[in-house]
């Protein structure tokens, strides 16, 4: 596991919202509990998020992220992906993420540890 990543602050407003910024070198294993199977997940991106009061979140990310999709909870099936290229994220107040990419790729992390 590789973890170099920082993060900053770059603004914060009057009403509570905050601007940070998160760089650097990420390699995370996931593993199946059940099987044994690890495989090393590359979370590298930088991204600009902002984090509003309420909870609600705009992520803007270029490079890979590990984001996680609970049933229901977003635009993406269920399962732990590897999101990689120039994308949006947005997390509602209720959690609901919304993914939108601009270009790149979506991989399930689910197939690589069986």
């Amino acid at each position: 596991m590789v973890d170099e990543a920082v993060r900053r602050t770059l603004a914060t407003y009057e009403d509570g919202t905050k601007v940070v910024e998160h760089k650097g070198d990420l390699v995370v294993r996931v593993v199946n509990s059940a099987n044994g199977a690890s495989y090393d997940a590359d979370a590298s991106g930088r991204a600009v998020v902002e984090i509003r009061p309420d909870r609600s979140q705009s992520w803007y990310v270029v490079g890979p992220i590990l984001a996680g999709f609970g049933e229901g909870g977003g635009n993406v099936p269920r399962g732990l992906y590897t999101v990689d290229g120039a994308y949006t994220l947005t997390v509602s107040p209720t959690g609901y993420r919304t993914l939108t990419r601009l270009h790149g790729s979506t991989e399930s992390l689910c197939g690589k540890v069986g």
